[in-house]
Protein backbone atom coordinates (compact mmCIF):
# COMPACT_ATOMS: atom_id res chain seq x y z
CA UNK A 1 0.00 0.00 0.00
CA UNK A 2 2.87 2.36 0.79
CA UNK A 3 4.35 1.66 -2.60
CA UNK A 4 1.03 2.52 -4.28
CA UNK A 5 0.89 5.86 -2.45
CA UNK A 6 4.50 6.64 -3.41
CA UNK A 7 3.78 5.75 -7.04
CA UNK A 8 0.70 8.02 -7.04
CA UNK A 9 2.69 10.85 -5.43
CA UNK A 10 5.41 10.46 -8.08
CA UNK A 11 2.80 10.52 -10.87
CA UNK A 12 1.14 13.59 -9.36
CA UNK A 13 4.52 15.36 -9.08
CA UNK A 14 5.29 14.53 -12.73
CA UNK A 15 1.87 15.80 -13.83
CA UNK A 16 2.32 18.97 -11.78
CA UNK A 17 5.78 19.58 -13.27
CA UNK A 18 4.39 18.91 -16.75
CA UNK A 19 1.51 21.33 -16.13
CA UNK A 20 3.90 23.97 -14.77
CA UNK A 21 6.02 23.62 -17.90
CA UNK A 22 2.95 23.90 -20.13
CA UNK A 23 1.77 26.98 -18.22
CA UNK A 24 5.23 28.56 -18.53
CA UNK A 25 5.35 27.88 -22.28
CA UNK A 26 1.84 29.23 -22.82
CA UNK A 27 2.63 32.30 -20.70
CA UNK A 28 5.71 32.97 -22.84
CA UNK A 29 3.64 32.61 -26.03
CA UNK A 30 0.99 34.98 -24.70
CA UNK A 31 3.62 37.50 -23.60
CA UNK A 32 5.17 37.41 -27.08
CA UNK A 33 1.74 37.80 -28.70
CA UNK A 34 0.96 40.73 -26.42
CA UNK A 35 4.24 42.44 -27.33
CA UNK A 36 3.64 41.82 -31.04
CA UNK A 37 0.16 43.33 -30.74
CA UNK A 38 1.56 46.33 -28.87
CA UNK A 39 4.13 46.94 -31.63
CA UNK A 40 1.52 46.52 -34.37
CA UNK A 41 -0.84 48.89 -32.57
CA UNK A 42 1.92 51.49 -32.22
CA UNK A 43 2.78 51.14 -35.91
CA UNK A 44 -0.88 51.44 -36.91
CA UNK A 45 -1.34 54.55 -34.77
CA UNK A 46 1.79 56.11 -36.31
CA UNK A 47 0.50 55.36 -39.82
CA UNK A 48 -2.91 56.80 -38.96
CA UNK A 49 -1.27 60.04 -37.78
CA UNK A 50 0.78 60.20 -40.97
CA UNK A 51 -2.36 59.63 -43.03
CA UNK A 52 -4.19 62.39 -41.16
CA UNK A 53 -1.29 64.76 -41.79
CA UNK A 54 -1.24 63.86 -45.47
CA UNK A 55 -5.00 64.40 -45.71
CA UNK A 56 -4.67 67.81 -44.04
CA UNK A 57 -1.94 68.80 -46.49
CA UNK A 58 -4.10 67.61 -49.37
CA UNK A 59 -7.03 69.68 -48.07
CA UNK A 60 -4.81 72.75 -47.74
CA UNK A 61 -3.53 72.21 -51.30
CA UNK A 62 -7.06 71.96 -52.65
CA UNK A 63 -8.07 75.09 -50.77
CA UNK A 64 -5.04 76.97 -52.10
CA UNK A 65 -5.82 75.84 -55.66
CA UNK A 66 -9.42 76.99 -55.28
CA UNK A 67 -8.37 80.38 -53.93
CA UNK A 68 -5.80 80.77 -56.71
CA UNK A 69 -8.46 79.96 -59.30
CA UNK A 70 -10.94 82.43 -57.80
CA UNK A 71 -8.28 85.16 -57.74
CA UNK A 72 -6.84 84.30 -61.15
CA UNK A 73 -10.15 84.45 -63.05
CA UNK A 74 -10.93 88.14 -62.42
CA UNK A 75 -7.24 89.06 -62.71
CA UNK A 76 -7.06 87.39 -66.11
CA UNK A 77 -10.24 89.17 -67.23
CA UNK A 78 -8.91 92.59 -66.19
CA UNK A 79 -5.53 91.92 -67.77
CA UNK A 80 -7.09 90.76 -71.04
CA UNK A 81 -9.42 93.78 -71.08
CA UNK A 82 -6.48 96.16 -70.54
CA UNK A 83 -4.61 94.48 -73.40
CA UNK A 84 -7.69 94.71 -75.63
CA UNK A 85 -8.11 98.42 -74.92
CA UNK A 86 -4.42 99.01 -75.52
CA UNK A 87 -4.43 97.17 -78.86
CA UNK A 88 -7.64 98.89 -79.94
CA UNK A 89 -6.02 102.24 -79.29
CA UNK A 90 -8.78 103.24 -76.91
CA UNK A 91 -6.50 104.33 -74.12
CA UNK A 92 -4.82 107.67 -73.63
CA UNK A 93 -1.14 108.10 -72.97
CA UNK A 94 -1.65 108.43 -69.20
CA UNK A 95 -3.93 105.39 -69.14
CA UNK A 96 -1.39 103.41 -71.15
CA UNK A 97 1.26 104.18 -68.52
CA UNK A 98 -1.07 102.74 -65.88
CA UNK A 99 -2.27 99.85 -68.02
CA UNK A 100 1.11 98.46 -69.01
CA UNK A 101 2.32 97.66 -65.49
CA UNK A 102 -1.14 96.46 -64.49
CA UNK A 103 -1.46 94.20 -67.51
CA UNK A 104 1.98 92.78 -66.87
CA UNK A 105 1.18 92.33 -63.20
CA UNK A 106 -2.01 90.45 -64.03
CA UNK A 107 -0.18 88.16 -66.42
CA UNK A 108 2.52 87.49 -63.81
CA UNK A 109 -0.13 86.75 -61.19
CA UNK A 110 -1.92 84.44 -63.57
CA UNK A 111 1.27 82.52 -64.36
CA UNK A 112 2.19 82.27 -60.67
CA UNK A 113 -1.20 80.88 -59.70
CA UNK A 114 -1.03 78.23 -62.44
CA UNK A 115 2.26 76.77 -61.16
Amino acid sequence: MLTGIQDRDRELRLHRENLEQLVAERTAELSKSKEDMRLETAARERLEKELQSAQKLEDIGQLAAGVAHEVNTPMQYVGDYINFLTRAGLVTRSTRQLATPAGGGFRQGARASQT
